[in-house]
């Protein structure tokens, strides 16, 4: 199968220089992308609440636990996807030949260095807006949405990383196949043998017990993980799944209208009714 596009009022040789059609295309196609996530995340999570509420056994409910943390980390991941392309040059080959450990990287890098995890969100900085805006209220008034909005960023980015970092592991048994236990069903009663030895309870209901197996030069390693899926965890994964969709919603937004409109920054406005009036208004001037 063939496919033409074609992407009318853009500049050609700009196009090529932010990534090309392709990567263009992945970015004006990110809404669908985004809203087809997070209506799969909500619906995992609807099944997680009716769980609870008709007080399913703790093996079911630990199982719709998992599918709203599996889902959250896919969110993830395709942020963390688009972060690693923009982090170097020819990001499209970058964006579609990924591997974990590259995500693992990005997310690494956000508390190495949490500033320089925002560039590919091309907010400007204070020399750009100088050389743009000149001084002045509007001077003013942008660079106090670019303050407010790393801000907000940054802490939409903790909650992220941290979702990866700590289970990205067990997300991707959901969908590799390997095994996972029941809580209730590694420490009894009856005890699981052996096996029991190695789990810690949580002291919330449910929990699960994945069994990781990694092979080394010396044989296969099993690690023995307990994951808690209480409502207050469960909750967060949802949170912070959503943070993942709404992040790649805006990178990928500042990436098309830039590449659209010739600009090589983006100045979201989503702050600019908490300024003060004059600061306002000569941003809206400037807008309009």
């Amino acid at each position: 199968m063939d496919l033409g596009l074609r992407f009318d009022a853009v500049d050609s040789e700009y196009l090529a220089r932010r990534g090309g059609p392709a990567l263009y295309s992945h970015f004006r196609g990110a809404p669908a992308r985004c809203t087809y996530r997070r209506r799969a995340l909500e619906r995992a999570g609807e099944l997680y609440a009716d769980g609870l509420d008709r007080s399913a056994p703790d093996p079911e409910a630990g199982g719709l636990g998992l599918l709203v943390l599996q889902r959250a980390v896919l969110c993830v991941e395709d942020l963390g996807a688009l972060l690693h392309a923009l982090r170097g040059n020819d990001p499209w080959p970058r964006l579609t030949g990924y591997a974990v450990p590259d995500i693992d990287e990005v997310f690494l890098g956000a508390h190495r260095d949490p500033a320089a995890s925002l560039r590919p969100l091309r907010l400007p900085d204070t020399s750009t807006l100088e050389k743009e805006l000149g001084s002045g209220p509007a001077l003013d008034g942008a660079r106090e949405i670019v303050r407010r909005t790393q801000q907000r960023w940054l802490r939409m980015l903790e909650g992220v990383a941290n979702l990866w970092l700590r289970h990205r592991d067990v997300a991707k048994a959901t969908m590799h196949g390997y095994p996972i236990m029941a809580g209730e069903y590694a420490i009894g009663p009856p005890p699981a043998g052996h096996l029991s030895e190695s789990v810690r309870d949580p002291g919330v209901r449910p929990f699960v017990v994945p069994l990781i197996s990694r092979a080394h030069k010396t044989g296969v390693h099993t690690d023995v993980h307990t994951v808690p899926l209480d409502r207050d965890t469960v909750s967060a994964f949802l949170r912070n799944g959503k943070l993942a969709v709404r992040l790649t919603e805006q990178v990928c937004a500042a990436q098309a209208d830039g590449i659209a409109r010739g600009y090589d920054f983006a100045l979201p406005l989503e702050f600019a009714h908490r300024l003060p009036q004059e600061q306002r208004r000569a941003l809206e001037e400037l807008t309009a």
